[in-house]
């Protein structure tokens, strides 16, 4: 009865201010409200916590380009200052990584920033992809015992 209700009132008044409305394109679409971390978490991370109450609204498509699965991504953040923060962030996570095989994936991430936003281009290779969900990058040869 509550699901209803709510596409019921929907229906009738149009969507909530500030409804996620995410573009009907890609594989995968999204747009989300950010939410503040629980108190608990706040205070045990409260670095990463401050980056994610400075985060308003996210926005993103996964789709297909070329050999390639394209994360396109925008941050929208409260303040310039917020931006920054969340920009430092992901170029942090991008850059620290050690491992050569994450190196090469996630060093293909465009990070930038204008305002209030931050925006993500991030090509990851099918190769990548298949590797990823445990799956082979290419077919067994006729030789090996799949």
């Amino acid at each position: 009865p509550a699901e209803m209700d709510a596409v019921a009132r929907v229906l009738r008044e149009g969507p909530d201010e500030g409804r996620g409305d995410p573009r009907a394109e890609g594989i995968v679409s999204v747009d989300l409200r950010a939410r503040r971390l629980p108190p608990a978490m706040e205070q045990a991370y409260p670095s990463i916590g401050g980056i994610i109450a400075g985060v308003e609204r996210v926005r993103g498509v996964v789709g297909l380009k070329d050999e390639s699965l394209l994360v396109e991504a925008e941050v929208v953040c409260r303040s310039p200052g917020d931006a920054e923060r969340a920009l430092r962030f992901l170029v942090t996570l991008r850059d620290l990584v050690e491992e050569p095989q994450y190196k090469t994936i996630l060093g293909g991430a465009e990070i930038g920033r204008v305002d209030r936003a931050v925006r993500l281009t991030w090509p990851i290779p099918a190769s990548a992809v298949v590797r990823m969900i445990g799956g082979r990058a290419t077919p067994p040869s006729p030789r090996e015992n799949p």
